[in-house]
Parts: structure tokens; C-alpha cells; sequence
């Protein structure tokens, strides 16, 4: 497992690519997790930079890889609690005009990932993400 801490601010999103690139190259991925790597990591992200503008605490982002599964967490403290797993799928066979704005980001990190977790005790947001690797 490999962890980092980045400042809770969109200019920290290039660090946040390079540090999942240096994994994925590291454990040798291929580009359909690349993908899903930074499609989660970016939009899980940008919502705890969007939705907890008080909170100056760093983010604390674990990627682990086994033979099996492909495991990505993401760590905010002194926050609100807010689960991802709450906000409903967006209505996307409806036209965009009758549509109500967001939740496609966290619709498309579900739909690549088996498994999304929640935690939240005193504070401290811990979403945890999971995804069967093939063999």
C-alpha cells in the first residue's frame, strides 16, 4: 500500500495524477484502471475541496493493489458527515433539460468500481473503494 497526504485545494490535482501514475506504472495496469483510478480519485476528491471548504486539513489518499482486488481510500478530517453512497444516481435517460444537475461523477466511480465504503467517526471521512481485478 502506498500512501500520501496532498493539500485539500484543486491545484494539488497534478501531484494527485502523478502519484497514481507512479502506482500504476509500479504495479503495471493497464489504461481501463488508469482510467478508473483517476476518474475516483479526482471526482472523490473534488467533492471533499467542494463540499467541506472550511476544512484545511490535508487529504490522506491509499492506493493498494494484490493479486486480486484494487483498493483506493481517501481520508478527510474535521468534516461533516457525507456519504457518497447517498447521493442518488443521476436520471440519465431523461433530456439534460429535465434533468437535476450533478451525482453523474460519483454514478460513473460506481459503475468501475465493485464496491464503495463509508466510514465516518469524529470527524474523519473514510471512503473506500474496491475493484475485482481479473486474472
Amino acid at each position: 500500500m502506498v500512501t500520501r497526504s496532498f493539500k485539500k485545494e484543486l491545484s494539488s490535482l497534478e501531484a494527485i495524477f502523478g502519484f497514481v501514475d507512479d502506482f500504476v506504472d509500479a504495479y503495471r495496469l493497464d489504461d481501463i484502471h488508469k482510467f478508473a483510478l483517476h476518474l475516483a480519485v479526482e471526482e472523490l476528491f473534488v467533492n471533499m475541496v467542494k463540499h467541506s471548504p472550511g476544512a484545511r486539513n490535508d487529504v490522506g489518499i491509499s492506493l493498494d493493489k494484490d493479486t486480486r482486488l484494487l483498493r483506493v481510500r481517501l481520508v478527510d478530517t474535521e468534516v461533516e458527515h457525507f456519504d457518497p453512497r447517498d447521493v442518488p444516481s443521476p436520471q440519465i435517460h431523461h433530456d439534460l433539460e429535465h434533468r437535476e444537475p450533478g451525482g453523474l461523477g460519483l454514478f460513473l466511480v460506481k459503475r468501475y468500481f465493485d464496491s464503495i465504503d463509508y466510514d465516518y467517526h469524529e470527524g474523519t471521512s473514510t471512503v473506500t473503494l474496491v475493484k475485482t481485478l481479473e486474472k
